[in-house]
């Protein structure tokens, strides 16, 4: 079944896609301020509404709005919420806007107090007594965030004690 354009996720019109963008971003960016000041800051209801009618988390959300926005705004929608938002997410936005997927096909030997949030394909502990785990996720994502998201993957699981990792990036 082909995949449906994110952009019919947006029942309103490409002005007011932006017009949310721009009050996201807005919030975005004072949010960590008003934290620091002991400040409660809240999206405006209707604001909030409107995020909650797209379905998906936060990043496919932004990500279906970018898509429905004006096309000439969306290379600079991209770049200002990279900016804000961590790479996993700025790149799930930026392949819901685009359409592209990728799959990670993971391979780590070793940590064994690792377990991905992702359907582990293998876990088991090879000849040597070494624990051997392999999974795959599929992310949203566009070319350039791809390699981030490679390089994501693999410090989570160096840093979770793995002695070694090996990502393989195809398109989905």
């Amino acid at each position: 079944m082909p995949r449906r354009p994110a952009a019919q996720d947006w029942i309103g019109t490409p002005t007011s896609a932006l017009a949310l963008l721009r009050a996201e971003l807005s919030y975005l960016r004072a949010a960590p301020a008003a934290r620091l000041l002991g400040l409660d800051l809240q999206r405006r209801p209707a604001h909030a509404y409107w995020l909650r009618s797209i379905p998906g988390d936060h990043a496919r959300q932004l990500g279906v709005l970018c898509a429905a926005s004006p096309e000439s705004s969306r290379a600079a929608i991209k770049d200002a919420f990279s900016a804000i938002l961590p790479a996993e997410q700025a790149a799930t936005m930026r392949g819901v806007a685009d359409g592209t997927e990728f799959a990670f096909d993971v391979e780590v030997a070793g940590a064994p107090g690792f377990y991905p949030a992702d359907e582990v394909i293998l876990d088991s502990a090879g000849s040597d007594g070494v624990r051997r785990l392999a999974y795959c996720r599929r992310v949203p994502a566009d070319r350039e965030s791809a390699q981030a998201l490679r390089d994501a993957i693999e410090r989570e699981a160096y840093e979770a004690g793995a002695e070694s990792v090996r990502v393989t990036v195809r398109a989905a």
